[in-house]
């Protein structure tokens, strides 16, 4: 990718666009790039914990594996944000969860060493990092609230919801890309009761699907399963 390209999708960044255009410059030429076909993990759960990853194109699923090999997906992260970021704890040797590119990725490296001198020399980066690291901490807390308190059906739905508001701000009918079984590790289900309650909500009118594609109106999907005042 040439250097323009690179600067431009650096500035697009959520944190990284605090920077000073001359320090996103020095990123772009000195920071590696990575390209990561669609399916294939970037970094296995275990594995050291080296870099922060910088995504600028493309969709990443961060998941955690139990002790029986059940998937549970954590988050998902788009273009314009980063991920890996956790090696910033204190003592952390090895990654906590698996990383895997769900459409073909473009990634820029950060090295640990790179991002705490450049959170040192301009503390805007560094409060955008605690603030990213609040919203992670509010969402670890609000998944454990639907898993504790809301049935499998609202917690699907919700992620119909999720998914169709980073693909598409509009309240319109929208198209979005998810298997069963992604849903399934996105709620905490198995894929049998995920599909189950797909059928449902087809049968209700509330969505339509193909192998690989929903679709539904957003407006009428967030009415049926608003909380009751």
């Amino acid at each position: 990718m040439d250097l323009g390209r690179k600067v431009l999708l650096l500035r697009e960044n959520r944190l990284l666009r605090v920077l000073p255009p001359e320090e996103i410059d020095r990123v772009a030429g000195t920071s590696p790039e990575l390209i990561v076909p669609a399916g294939q993990f970037i970094f296995l759960t275990g594995e050291p914990a080296r870099n922060i990853y910088v995504l600028k194109e493309g969709v990443v699923v961060l998941s955690r594996l139990s002790q029986d090999g059940k998937e549970k997906e954590v988050s998902r992260i788009y273009a314009g944000d980063l991920f890996g970021e956790l090696l910033l704890a204190p003592g952390l040797q090895t990654r906590k969860c698996q990383a895997q590119a769900v459409d073909d990725c473009l990634i820029c490296l950060l090295t640990l060493t790179d991002a705490v001198a450049m959170m040192m020399r301009f503390p805007a980066l560094a409060v955008e990092m605690l603030k990213r690291m609040a919203e992670k901490v509010i969402e670890s807390q609000d998944e454990v609230q639907r898993l504790s308190f809301q049935s499998t059906e609202t917690r699907v739905a919700e992620a119909l919801l999720s998914l169709a508001q980073s693909c598409s701000g509009e309240e319109q009918e929208v198209s979005i890309r998810v298997t069963h079984e992604s849903l399934a590790r996105m709620v905490g289900a198995s894929r049998e009761t995920v599909t189950g309650i797909l059928g449902k909500l087809r049968r209700q009118g509330a969505i339509n699907f193909n192998y690989g594609t929903v679709s539904f109106n957003p407006s009428f999907l967030r009415a049926r399963f608003a909380a009751p005042a």
